[in-house]
C-alpha cells in the first residue's frame, strides 16, 4: 500500500472515457456517466467543466482542487498530497 491511500480508490488511465462517451453496461453508473458526459461538453463549448449539477472552480497550484468522480462526486483540495510528497521526497 502507497502512503495515502488506504482510503482511496483509483481506476486505470482511460477507464473513464466509455463513462464520458455515454456507453453504460451497468445501470448503477447511468448517474455517473450523465455527469462526466455533461462536464465535458460544457468544457468543450466553453473551455469550463462546470456543469448545473457539478459545479467545478478551476485548478490553481496554490490550491490544488480537483474533482473526484465517485458515488458522489465532489471537489477536494489535493487528496493526493501525501502520496505526492512521498515520491517528491518531501
Amino acid at each position: 500500500m502507497l502512503p495515502g491511500t488506504a482510503d482511496k480508490r483509483c481506476a486505470w488511465h482511460t477507464a473513464d472515457l466509455p463513462l464520458q462517451m455515454r456507453i453504460v453496461l451497468n445501470p448503477e453508473s447511468e448517474r455517473l456517466s450523465r455527469i462526466m458526459a455533461h462536464a465535458w461538453a460544457a468544457f468543450i463549448r466553453t473551455g469550463d467543466p462546470s456543469a448545473e449539477e457539478l459545479p467545478w472552480p478551476a485548478f490553481t497550484a496554490a490550491e490544488k482542487q480537483v474533482m473526484v468522480f465517485d458515488e458522489s462526486c465532489r471537489v477536494e483540495t489535493d487528496p493526493w498530497k501525501e502520496l505526492r510528497e512521498a515520491l517528491e521526497g518531501k
